[in-house]
């Protein structure tokens, strides 16, 4: 717990550093977005692959286990994690500085941002929780799971996953589909690759759901353009997952 911690507080400085407005616009004065053609798109791609496939693939902590981090296993999640983190804060490096990419990047909500968020909530959810029951992936268990460790959850979900992964999927993934395929296609191909990211987890039901669960999400970004009100509704849905259901596939 005290590592899960001090992860959090990790991400949270350094998002509060890119999301602090003034300091992006200090570096971005007086220089001019890379061109945006074709090329500089599939530039954006491969960056994007480079850091992300060797999380998805396993291959930074096969590199971990293998190096002196192995002589202290219980620090391999903190060093897997502080992987995330720079990889996270490379790529936004990129897209916000050198591209400057139209993402709008909060760490909190507008009053503008809840309608949306929760009207997209309100009609994902229960089609999530439909198709997870009947496909026997998961379950309502009621309460069984609230302990004082909850209050820590909904944190947690918002700003160690939701955000790190709409920045990931929405502002940058969906941003380079939409520009290939236009908007219909684009989110629904964004939608996929969210879907197939979760491929890991050897069960096909949790791929079908997160692909549902990505076009929600997509859709909210699509209509708002914004990161955080997509992260709102992604947060909702994992809130409501990890406290009121069991899952036969782990997250």
């Amino acid at each position: 717990m005290f590592i899960d911690i001090v992860l959090f507080g990790m991400a949270i400085f350094t998002y509060a550093t890119l999301a602090n407005q003034s300091l992006v616009q200090a570096l971005k004065k007086d220089r001019a977005p890379w061109q945006f053609s074709n090329w500089s798109y599939l530039i954006d791609a491969a960056i994007i692959l480079a850091l992300w496939l060797p999380l998805e693939f396993g291959i930074v902590k096969y590199f971990l286990a293998t190096s002196s981090v192995a002589a202290s296993p219980a620090m391999l999640p903190f060093y897997t994690a502080l992987y995330k983190i720079l990889a996270l804060l490379l790529a936004l490096s990129w897209f916000l500085i050198v591209r400057q990419f139209p993402m709008d990047f909060r760490l909190s909500a507008r009053n503008s941002d809840w309608n949306p968020a929760i009207k997209h909530f309100l009609a994902l959810a229960p089609i999530l929780i439909t198709i997870g029951v009947a496909t026997n992936f998961t379950a309502f268990i009621g309460f069984a799971k609230i302990n004082l460790w909850s209050l820590l959850i909904p944190f947690i979900a918002l700003y160690a996953i939701a955000i790190p992964e709409e920045l990931l999927f929405r502002g940058m993934i969906q941003h380079i589909t939409e520009h290939f395929f236009g908007k219909k296609i684009g989110l629904a191909l964004a939608a996929i690759i969210f879907g197939l990211a979760h491929a890991n987890s050897g069960d096909f039901r949790y791929v079908i759901l997160a692909t549902i669960a990505g076009y929600g999400y997509g859709l909210v970004y699509q209509k708002t353009k914004s990161i955080f009100p997509a992260a709102l509704v992604h947060a909702g849905v994992d809130i409501v997952w990890v406290l009121f259901f069991y899952t036969a596939t782990p997250k």
